[in-house]
């Protein structure tokens, strides 16, 4: 799967909205739940839920926490990229 990018929108600080036309992660889906692992391989586990057939919302503590960790602003990017069926790693830059 190619990774999923988005600019970070005040709304997204609170939970992230992602778009897209298909399920980009089918595992979280199932479960409710994301996890994934920053530049410096720490574990984060983010609510995941399908908010209908073309959204999708990452939310919860460890959002929350993740983007105070991080220092994440509206105008930033976030990528998230699956490494392995079971393992997806996030990364934040800067405009």
């Amino acid at each position: 799967m190619a990774p999923f990018s988005k600019i970070v929108e005040l709304a997204d600080l609170r939970e992230l909205t992602i778009t897209c036309s298909c399920e980009p992660f089918p595992d979280a889906a199932h479960c409710g739940h994301l996890k994934v692992i920053d530049d410096r391989r720490l574990p984060w586990d983010f609510e995941y839920r399908v908010k209908n057939r073309n959204r999708r919302v990452l939310s919860g503590k460890d959002w929350g926490k993740f983007i105070t960790t991080n220092n994440v602003q509206a105008g930033h990017k976030v990528t998230i990229e699956r490494l392995s069926k079971t393992e997806c790693k996030i990364e934040v830059s800067g405009t």
